[in-house]
């Protein structure tokens, strides 16, 4: 096991590549490293603070640019204990954002069950999709196009978009990105195919707005907002004219974010899980999880971290 040198292409997930690891490390501030041990690549942000080496997996380790099996996984995380172990390059990692899940838990992990929502595109036609759709959901998006909702795609919609994700955000006392986080990653991502910004209108007002991005086979729902009184089907529709697009590009499976389970499936998530269910939608069972390398130190930083909220609450 060794840290490596890495060089993005899009046959591994687009979370691998530069603009993902900048738009992460905004609110990180460290630096980038890769672990290799026998092709398998697992991308971390390592920052130290105060006594703490802190490392942010940006994805779970990928083998040749595709997932592991179950064996390989665990083969690599043992090898992954002994060598931060040996080597002290990080006290613990904590877990990616859901775009991926693992497939296990390791000894000394914290974490538990997540899957991960998925559609898939691959050797399905357009009809077939939109038949799997909830049947409300079908009528509401005919509904929508019959009443003149028009989604618009591109960069000069970003502004619209972010209005309206933002003031999504806000009214659910939720944390939510800056403008600037979302539209360097975007704007640089459109030039190579890599994300898209979309938009509904009604009358020439925004409504609905979303930024996915993506690589050569899998596509990624990252941001979404939408309009106080929106129209039914307005974000519904966006979700569809960008799943047709994505049936141009290739795109072999739509990610639609983490499916919480038991105790950590809040109100809020459950009804995201159901709203994005409703879109014939599959879960890919898995975990969440932090891998501890130094338990003392781990327990001093959930201590601090306990204190930090209850002092913000």
């Amino acid at each position: 096991m060794r840290l490596c040198k890495f060089e993005y292409t899009k046959n591994w997930s687009i979370t691998f590549s530069n603009d993902f690891f900048n738009y992460l490390n905004t609110s990180v501030n460290g630096r980038q490293i890769f672990i290799e041990h026998e092709n398998i690549v697992m991308p971390i942000i390592l920052r130290e603070k105060f006594s703490f080496k802190i490392g942010y997996c940006i994805h779970p380790p990928l083998k040749d640019g595709k997932k592991l099996l179950l064996a390989e996984e665990k083969f690599f995380f043992e090898a992954l204990s002994v060598y931060l172990r040996r080597n002290k390059i990080v006290d613990f990692i904590l877990p990616p954002i859901h775009t991926e899940n693992f497939q296990h838990l390791p000894q000394k992990s914290k974490g538990f069950k997540l899957g991960i929502i998925r559609l898939p595109l691959k050797n399905r036609t357009e009809d077939e999709v939109f038949a799997s759709f909830d049947s409300i959901y079908r009528n509401l998006i005919r509904k929508a196009l019959k009443e003149e909702v028009i989604v618009k795609f591109g960069i000069k919609y970003f502004d619209d978009f972010y209005k309206l994700y933002q003031e999504k955000l806000v009214l659910e006392n939720a944390p939510y990105d800056t403008y600037d986080q979302i539209k360097e990653i975007t704007a640089n991502l459109i030039k190579t195919g890599c994300a898209t910004c979309a938009v509904a209108y009604i009358n020439d007002k925004p409504d609905a707005g979303m930024v996915n991005i993506n690589d050569n086979k899998n596509a990624y729902n990252m941001w979404a907002g939408t309009s106080t009184k929106s129209h039914p089907g307005s974000l519904r529709l966006v979700h569809w004219e960008i799943i047709r697009l994505y049936f141009k590009m290739g795109i072999e499976n739509y990610r639609m974010g983490g499916a919480r389970q038991g105790t950590q499936l809040n109100e809020k998530h459950a009804r995201l899980l159901h709203f994005k269910a409703g879109f014939g939608c599959v879960v890919d069972d898995g975990y969440h999880f932090t891998f501890v390398v130094n338990t003392f130190k781990y327990k001093i930083y959930k201590s601090l971290m306990t204190i930090k909220s209850k002092i913000k609450k």
